[in-house]
């Protein structure tokens, strides 16, 4: 699963945009759902690191372990494989 912050701080899961949030609500109900589903973060370059640290912060607390974050990685990465 994926989470993408912009630069103007929407979270956007499965092409849906959200607040911070929204996005914390939907990914507590994947967590419960499917609790060792993998998470990748990605964060737009001129987004602040603590805005992006901090929501990564909040997802562990969620309980997500398998927690990654996206560097220098095109838009249109599928991490479908991955996420199973």
């Amino acid at each position: 699963l994926t989470v993408t912050i912009d630069r103007s701080e929407v979270y956007t899961i499965d092409k849906q945009d959200l607040t911070r949030a929204q996005a914390l609500g939907q990914l507590q109900a994947v967590y419960a759902r499917s609790p060792k589903r993998k998470l990748l973060i990605r964060g737009d370059a001129r987004l602040r690191y603590a805005e992006v640290r901090g929501f990564f912060h909040e997802v562990q607390n969620i309980g997500f372990g398998g927690v990654a974050l996206a560097v220098g990685t095109q838009r249109q990465w599928d991490g479908n494989k991955e996420d199973r």
